[in-house]
């Protein structure tokens, strides 16, 4: 398929529904070039007992919007800011509502901005480290074809969906930590719309992960061990 413009391959409108079809100019030595200047100030910030029980417009909407528009990856406050701008109704006093807009939401609560932010750093590095892998995975040229998809990671926790080898996998990678296990579990079990693909889960230990900067990416011997575990499936 050509290119229309600079970027844009296609725009579809079918059955109510619009696509924007535009190139990806991130590349995976692109992100590790960003992340070594990148800032990080998530450590250990305080949590608040209200942001974290209710149930807020994901994190990983604002991030992925931010890639597809922007076509870079965010610094944490330009995530901060895109996140509340966009979903959120905000005062001079560090106070916050979800817009009636952002359905679904706890929308009747009043949040404290910091204890938004802290929430939401908590979770900045493994954005940017899955979407890292994502770029690895399809740099690599091992699989037929490798696909991010929104809907998949945020309702039915798999991060991948790979073709390999006349097969079609679902892909869940999670580091080993205890939090680690817990938040993809709670991801998997929330639904389970995934019944054509064979379900994978890449348990990955953080030693050995390359630090770039402030923050810890997987590589190419992770990618590998991807591939290996694929290879071993009856």
């Amino acid at each position: 398929m050509d290119l229309i413009d600079d970027e844009i391959f296609d725009i579809k409108f079918f059955n109510g529904q619009t696509y924007l079809l535009k190139t990806c100019k991130i590349s995976s030595v692109d992100i590790e070039s960003a992340v070594k200047a990148l800032p990080y100030s998530g450590e250990r910030l305080q949590k608040d007992e209200l942001v974290e029980k209710s149930l807020l417009p994901p994190f990983i909407l604002a991030f992925y919007k931010f890639l597809f528009e922007k076509n870079s990856i965010p610094t944490e406050d330009e995530l901060c800011e895109y996140y509340l701008n966009n979903y959120y109704i905000v005062d001079d006093n560090g106070k916050c509502k979800v817009k009636k807009s952002a359905k679904y939401y706890s929308q009747d609560r009043e949040f404290n901005i910091t204890g938004i932010k802290a929430r939401l750093l908590r979770s900045y590095p493994s954005l940017i480290r899955d979407f890292h892998f994502f770029q690895l995975c399809t740099e690599s040229k091992y699989f037929a074809k490798v696909v991010y998809s929104l809907n998949i990671d945020y309702y039915d926790g798999y991060d991948l969906i790979i073709d390999y080898n006349s097969k079609k996998y679902a892909v869940a990678l999670f580091i080993k930590t205890n939090r680690g296990r817990f938040y993809k579990n709670q991801k998997i079990n929330r639904h389970s719309h995934i019944n054509d693909y064979i379900e994978v889960s890449l348990s990955i230990d953080k030693t050995t992960c390359r630090k770039v900067g402030n923050f810890y990416l997987y590589t190419a011997k992770h990618v590998n061990e991807l591939l290996k575990q694929l290879q071993s499936q009856k």
